[in-house]
């Protein structure tokens, strides 16, 4: 893969989500779309530029997977931001919650179920990927309520950047710059957050980046060489806001409670990368 692809869908990633969010804070825009609906709006449709950017138009039906994993974005993006709106109570957005994390991995292995997994086989990866997806979903809320948006947005875009660090060294190029774009429009987001929108706060944005980082987690095990391991470490490391609601933590702030944080989700993502390294180190000695 060339290296300018690779960089103009990072930086267009990042360009489009600040641009995004910058034109979403005009008045029309901002009695139409919450702040949090803002937010997931301008990361859906920047990783999906940079995800065309990297990869082309997927076309219809898509082809690959990657073709796949962009319309389930950009369907997972409309979804968001609809069920947002005033006209959907709780039981729906738990309906809809529950469909996508069915549809995420049924869409993405199907391939696989009849030319490398018996039925039993598929049908337990399909309920493991679901269920994962769906704890981390709720997992994911209470932090995201309790935590400023920007910190919040910031710890994902860190979990996506190592995400594509692992899935780079593990020799998807590909998937790992869908999360590298991910990285980059999450990040844009985080920082206008922060000093843009003076932190103002809403529920639903980290449920839009999960869903994207899930996608490319379970594309990157079941078509290239990330372990199932190290694709569940990368996704536990997203939850790695809960070590500082633990008793003995709850009491930090600042720069303390973002190394805490940080730092779990860093050790969470050590084994994967370090053991990716060691296979591309033993591949480059053979």
């Amino acid at each position: 893969m060339e290296p300018l692809p690779i960089l103009l869908g990072l930086l267009v990633s990042g360009a489009a989500a600040a641009a995004l969010l910058v034109a979403t804070r005009a008045p029309p825009a901002r009695r139409l779309l919450g702040p949090a609906a803002r937010r997931t709006l301008a990361i859906g449709c920047a990783y999906a530029a940079g995800h065309l950017l990297v990869t082309g138009w997927p076309g219809w039906p898509p082809p690959s997977v990657t073709g796949r994993l962009f319309w389930l974005v950009a369907a997972s993006a409309a979804a968001a931001c609809a069920l947002m709106g005033p006209a959907f109570g709780a039981p729906r957005r738990r309906f809809v919650a529950c469909a996508a994390a069915a549809a995420i991995p049924a869409l993405l292995l199907r391939p696989l179920f009849a030319s490398t997994w018996s039925p039993a086989q598929g049908a337990a990866m399909l309920v493991a990927c679901a269920l994962a997806c769906l704890g981390a979903w709720y997992a994911s809320l209470p932090l995201e309520r309790a935590m400023a948006p920007g910190p919040y947005l910031g710890h994902l875009a860190f979990c996506a950047g190592g995400a594509a660090a692992v899935i780079s060294l593990a020799g998807s190029l590909g998937f790992a710059c869908m999360a590298g774009a991910l990285c980059a429009a999450t990040a844009a987001a985080a920082i206008l957050a922060r000093f843009l929108e003076g932190g103002e706060r809403g529920a639903g944005t980290g449920v839009l980046v999960l869903g994207i980082l899930a996608s490319i987690l379970i594309a990157s095990s079941a078509y290239a060489e990330l372990p199932w391991w190290g694709a569940a470490c990368l996704w536990l490391a997203t939850l790695a806001g809960w070590a500082a609601r633990v008793p003995a933590c709850a009491g930090l702030q600042g720069w303390k409670r973002a190394a805490l944080i940080l730092g779990a989700s860093g050790a969470l993502m050590v084994p994967p990368f370090v053991a990716a390294l060691l296979a591309t180190l033993e591949m480059q000695g053979e």
